[in-house]
């Protein structure tokens, strides 16, 4: 799961040389699951997982400012969903790739059942340091 404060952080799309939009569709219809929350017709956050392969997925979450409000409610939504969709696609391995210094983004994907695994040095599009979480379902 990749967490962030703003969505250029969060991906490193401004440096592809490929075809964005093909590839965007690429994985939103072969390897990506995923929803968007809304309360009184304002987005709360999004979140999903990407499947790099077969059984192996990589969660990721995108939290407004208005859904940082809700948290419980959010918290519960994102939990809930996770889970479901770990059992459709019958996930092995699920990893979260969450800023080191978001401590809590870090809290919350400890809360979310996923056990720190490694630290991945300047692996952020700007260099940022991420520690990687990881659950076996």
């Amino acid at each position: 799961m990749m967490i962030s404060d703003s969505i250029e952080n969060s991906f490193g799309l401004t440096d592809m040389t490929v075809d964005k939009e093909r590839l965007a569709a690429k994985f939103s219809s072969e390897f990506n699951v995923g929803m968007t929350g809304f309360y009184d017709n304002e987005v709360l956050g999004c979140a999903g997982i990407i499947m790099p392969w077969r059984h192996v997925g990589i969660a990721w979450a995108l939290i407004s400012q208005k859904g940082r409000e809700h948290k419980f409610f959010v918290h519960r939504a994102v939990k809930f969903y996770l889970y479901q969709y770990i059992q459709r696609l019958q996930l092995r391995r699920v990893e979260a790739n969450v800023i080191a210094d978001l401590n809590v983004a870090r809290r919350w994907a400890r809360s979310l059942g996923f056990r720190e695994e490694s630290m991945m040095i300047k692996y952020g599009p700007n260099g940022e340091t991420y520690m990687r979480y990881v659950m076996f379902p």
